[in-house]
């Protein structure tokens, strides 16, 4: 897909499960811009979600999304003590 023309909720998410690159490139992936669209709905989530749903929200992540997140928080961590040291 080269825009983001969703007409519903489930396009947009199919959008967003098949995005490679930003003008739809599919030979190439953009880790970044993904990685960037991820750090926008998390910001849209600590802006405008209800903190006593999260509970509810961390319920529906599966054991490998749930490892993954730990994984990235881990690589987190690491840079952040790495950059921190210098």
């Amino acid at each position: 897909m080269s825009e983001v023309r969703a007409k519903s909720y489930e396009e947009l998410e199919r959008y967003l499960r098949s995005f490679t690159t930003w003008h739809g490139d599919e030979a190439v992936y953009d880790a970044g811009g993904a990685f960037h669209l991820w750090r926008a709905l998390l910001d849209n989530l600590k802006e405008k979600g209800v903190e006593g749903e999260f509970a509810d929200y961390a319920a529906t992540l599966t054991p490998e999304e749930i490892r993954f997140l730990e994984q990235l928080l881990v690589a987190a961590k690491r840079a952040r003590n790495e950059s921190e040291a210098r």
